[in-house]
Formats: C-alpha cells, sequence, structure tokens
C-alpha cells in the first residue's frame, strides 16, 4: 500500500514537473514574454507641441483683446468720475445724479463683463488642454500598439533650480521613473506622431473659441 502510495506521488511530481517546463519553453507563455515599457517625457510633450504653441499665441491674443477692451471700459469710467469730480454740476442737480447713475452701472457692467469673459477664457483654456490629452493619449496607444509596447509610463525630468531641499525632494518622491534607457523613450515618436495627426485636421484653424 505505501510503495503504491509512493508512485502515485512520484507520477504527481513528474507530471508537474513536465507542465512546469512547457510552459517556461512556451513561447506565448506569460513567464516567457515580459511586458514591454516605454516611457514619454510628458513635461517635454505639453512644452514642444504644435497644438500647444498655436493654443499659447491664440489664448495671449484673446487675453490681450479682453485686456484692451477693460482698458476701454475703465476709461470710461474715469471720465465719468473726474466729470463728477470737476464741480462742474451740483451734487443736488438731475445732470449729477443722472451721471452718477451711469457711472454706478458701467462700473456694475464691467465688473459682470470681466468675470464672464475671465470665465469663458479659463473654460476654453481647459477644454483645449483636455483635447491635448486625448491627442497625446490617443497617440501613445497607436505608436504602443505597434511596436508591440504593453506599458507607456510617463516621465518627468527633475528640476534642480528650485527654492529649497522640500521642493527638490516633492519632485524626487514624485517621480516615477528613475532610470530608462533611451531604446524605451518614445517622446520623439509620441510628438511626431501628434503634430501630423494637428496638421492633417487643419492645424491651428481647428481651434475655435466661444464668444
Amino acid at each position: 500500500m505505501k510503495k503504491q502510495a509512493w508512485l502515485w506521488a512520484m507520477v504527481i511530481l513528474l507530471g508537474c514537473g513536465w507542465a512546469v517546463g512547457r510552459a517556461q519553453q512556451d513561447p506565448n507563455s506569460a513567464a516567457s514574454a515580459p511586458a514591454r515599457v516605454g516611457v514619454v517625457n510628458m513635461t517635454l510633450v505639453f512644452d514642444k507641441l504644435q497644438i500647444i504653441q498655436d493654443l499659447e499665441k491664440i489664448f495671449t491674443q484673446e487675453r490681450d483683446k479682453v485686456k484692451a477692451e477693460a482698458e476701454a471700459r475703465n476709461n470710461k469710467i474715469k471720465e465719468l468720475q473726474t466729470e463728477l469730480e470737476s464741480g462742474a454740476f451740483a451734487k443736488e442737480s438731475a445732470d449729477y445724479q443722472q451721471r452718477e447713475a451711469a457711472l454706478e452701472q458701467l462700473q456694475m457692467e464691467g465688473k459682470l463683463w470681466l468675470t464672464r469673459e475671465e470665465r469663458r477664457i479659463r473654460d476654453a483654456h481647459k477644454k483645449w488642454f483636455e483635447e491635448v490629452y486625448k491627442r497625446v493619449s490617443k497617440s501613445c496607444q497607436d505608436i504602443a500598439e505597434n511596436n508591440g509596447v504593453d506599458l507607456m509610463i510617463a516621465d518627468n525630468p527633475i528640476e534642480f533650480n528650485v527654492p529649497d531641499s522640500n521642493a527638490l525632494v516633492s519632485q524626487i518622491l514624485q517621480k516615477k521613473v528613475v532610470y530608462a534607457s533611451p531604446r524605451v523613450d518614445l517622446t520623439a515618436d509620441v510628438m511626431s506622431r501628434v503634430d501630423a495627426d494637428y496638421l492633417r485636421d487643419g492645424g491651428a484653424s481647428i481651434i475655435k473659441l466661444a464668444k
């Protein structure tokens, strides 16, 4: 009986060993195909992409327009204030009260207008950066699939020109990649793909801001 149990144990062990050996030799086995990793410098991507350059130019122009309009509104307010402070009208007169009411109206409308414009630009800026991220993400996926890459990791370089060690340590602790071979750096490929797709779609002409 003991001899029979011993024989069965040997059969099971040999069977397990054969299965493990087959798994190790199988090219489709997960153990024999380690995941391939790619690295993308997201700081460089979001700094150098053509769509980012165009966005910053367009939003700078839009902010300048708002600034110019705000200055024009403020000039009208200052003109009315100067007129009221000149003493040309008695404070009890209808002319003075009419101008004072107009001044208050301009001030209120100016604040509401500026708040609305700042929110419009802020919301549009956020919307377009979401679009940029979607384009970057899609390009990362396409490049990974074309190159047999299983995992793409975002990496950002450490900026040593910081005020103190706390700021430096914070960067170090947040850094996702300590070392990556240049062979797995796909930053240039991602940027080229994003730029090519953006120009194919029409470049800066596709950037529209809500009024």
